[in-house]
């Protein structure tokens, strides 16, 4: 049975900017600058990546776990208003996928519990046969364990499963577990050190339904 794996934010729903500004705004009032260069590189890790990034780079300022939960309030806050930013296509992908009798996993970095409280809200959690978060594996992406989880919790072979990101760790992350990965860029583009590591560069989620089921 083919199989494929999503990423969840930047990919199916679009947290990742959202984040981004809200990361800005606690930036701005600590007079820390553009945080952009930091936040960049933590797209598609998990926290505690984030946090060593975010105290390398800012050593005497704010604790990261102060700063991330004022960011994270101001997003949850933001979707309780607004709801879950859902990208263009994604139901539409994830239903053509299962009526084609696909099996559809999720591999994201963000902690389990909240990766099924979004998918939930958004309706789109019955599309998914597989579901790993961030605190399931011992290793953030760009490691592969991961992938390698949500391939063995399908039931699948990594070397033939494709898997679909947004973020450079992502891509190596699906890389380094053999598998067939397909990059649609979000806040990040796919430069000439990451598109030798994707088996295709897709601009938007109906472009993946197409390569996937033509």
């Amino acid at each position: 049975m083919p199989t494929v794996i999503f990423d969840m934010d930047g990919v199916l729903l679009d947290t990742e900017r959202l984040m981004k500004t809200f990361w800005q705004q606690e930036a701005d009032a600590l007079s820390f600058g553009d945080i952009t260069p930091v936040y960049m590189q933590c797209v598609g890790i998990t926290d505690g990546l984030c946090k060593e990034l975010f105290e390398r780079s800012y050593p005497e300022l704010c604790p990261f776990e102060a700063f991330q939960a004022r960011a994270t309030a101001k997003l949850q806050a933001h979707m309780q208003e607004h709801g879950v930013p859902v990208k263009p296509g994604a139901a539409t992908l994830l239903k053509a996928l299962k009526d084609a009798g696909w099996t559809v996993g999720l591999a994201s970095s963000t902690y389990i519990a909240t990766v099924r409280k979004e998918l939930d809200q958004t309706g789109l959690l019955p599309y998914f046969d597989v579901v790993v978060g961030g605190d399931n594996v011992p290793r953030s992406k760009p490691a592969p364990d991961i992938y390698l989880q949500a391939c063995a919790e399908a039931g699948a072979d990594p070397l033939e499963t494709f898997a679909v990101e947004d973020s450079h760790n992502g891509i190596r992350s699906a890389h380094a577990a053999g598998m067939k990965a397909l990059m649609v860029p979000d806040l990040l583009p796919a430069t000439d050190d990451i598109r030798p590591l994707c088996t295709a560069v897709l601009p938007d989620l109906l472009a993946v339904k197409d390569y996937l089921l033509s």
